[in-house]
């Protein structure tokens, strides 16, 4: 490579990356929004297929909505506490669904740990 095209080369770069950092600095909101939604989006369909894959029981639907309405409640909240609250949602889930099968107890934890996360949210005033 001629040092003329590796200096171009290098400029370039630097150039774009440059004003990659600029665009993020100035539309950080964007980006976090995006984000959350994909993060949230990708997450709700892989638990929905494993939990799919589940023996039946009259839990299965149930978790089902539970968690298709966390991710919905979850989409308007900033991106720091949307991460916490559905990582602690996905990690009950996981436990939940790890043997095969959702019983009731496992089921009323992951519904009553969505409604600690509802009631924290609300305003008490």
């Amino acid at each position: 490579m001629k040092k003329g095209c590796f200096i171009s080369l290098i400029t370039v770069i630097t150039i774009l990356v440059m004003a990659g950092i600029y665009f993020y600095k100035t539309n950080k909101g964007f980006f976090q929004d995006f984000s959350r939604d994909t993060i949230i989006k990708m997450t709700t369909k892989e638990f929905s297929d494993k939990i799919k894959k589940l023996d039946y029981t009259p839990y299965k639907d149930s978790l089902m909505t539970v968690l298709k309405k966390e991710a919905t409640l979850l989409k308007d909240k900033n991106f720091e506490k949307a991460m916490s609250q559905f990582g602690f949602v996905a990690d009950k889930i996981k436990e939940a669904i790890h043997d095969g099968v959702v019983d009731s107890t496992e089921f009323a934890q992951i519904k009553s740990l969505v409604k600690e996360h509802e009631r924290s949210a609300k305003d008490r005033n």
